[in-house]
């Protein structure tokens, strides 16, 4: 009878692993892009899609509307850069992403971004562009957000902006957001600066190892969690910030936790360089 229910058992773990299946897909143009996306959205949730990414793609804007591509059905889903073989140079991923529109915990995503040039479509003197963002009247529920060697450039306000159209109102939640071995430069070159994670939306742990941040003109600081309220939600976060290099100009606080997060948060800050301009008055 223990053998039986053993072979049972194993039957069942192993139908719970191929239930959730990854799939792979190579892209070198926008229009491969597209096919992709509209492919993903129809897989099963929770499902895995690795996306490989060769030379320079421009897919433009990603709307989170109904014809758009970006869509709560996107469960998790990994960018990977492919170097070229000849030159060595990352691939690129010209893009500006509007998160999905979730409106419930059961819609939460992952996207992790691995080995990729990363550019705002428009470049540094687009207006009050980012590379990732929402203002919307949806929740959104990540839970990863996810930066692994990859090289973020020409952005022209923010890498991550995330809050409520209403700035009392519940943006949802985001589990853990990760940025190591990554170099963030040529950026925020627009007058009207903004910092590179506006985070108006609770995250449970930040971290950020091993990166260099330099020539961000017009940077308003790294992070900041300066509109979180009561109402939307702040809680303790995790924050960790170790070995990282930053020599930037920045127009306010480098790292702004101001009355974002809660008393019960922890900090792991140690082991950087940092070498930057703060001015008060904001010139």
């Amino acid at each position: 009878m223990k053998k039986i229910f053993t072979l049972l058992c194993a039957a069942a773990f192993c139908g719970a692993i191929s239930a959730q299946t990854s799939h792979r897909y190579d892209v070198a143009n926008k229009t491969q892009f597209d096919k992709t996306m509209d492919a993903i959205a129809t897989l099963p949730a929770g499902d895995a899609a690795y996306v490989y990414i060769s030379g320079y793609v421009d897919v433009g804007t990603l709307k989170n509307s109904a014809d758009g591509k970006m869509q709560p059905t996107l469960r998790n889903i990994h960018f990977i850069g492919v170097d070229d073989e000849e030159t060595g140079e990352k691939a690129t991923l010209s893009m500006e992403m509007q998160l999905p529109a979730g409106n419930t915990e059961a819609d939460h995503f992952s996207l992790h971004y691995e080995n990729l040039k990363l550019r705002q479509t428009q470049g540094v003197w687009g207006n009050s562009k980012h590379l990732m963002n929402f203002k919307d009247a949806n929740k959104h529920y990540i839970d990863t957000l996810e930066f692994r060697n990859c090289e973020l450039t020409e952005l022209c306000r923010s890498l991550y902006r995330a809050e409520a159209q209403n700035k009392e109102e519940d943006a949802g939640t985001m589990k853990v957001l990760i940025m190591e071995n990554c170099t963030m430069h040529n950026g925020f070159r627009q007058s009207n600066a903004m910092p590179a994670i506006y985070m108006a939306q609770p995250v449970n742990e930040m971290i950020f190892r091993n990166n260099t941040f330099y020539d961000l003109t017009y940077l308003n600081g790294l992070v900041s969690f300066g509109t979180m309220t009561e109402n939307t939600g702040r809680q303790a976060v995790k924050f960790v910030f170790e070995n990282n290099t930053v020599c930037a100009w920045s127009k306010s606080t480098l790292l702004g936790f101001g009355t974002g997060v809660s008393s019960e948060s922890e900090f792991h800050i140690k082991n950087n360089i940092i070498c930057y301009a703060c001015t008060l008055s904001g010139g």
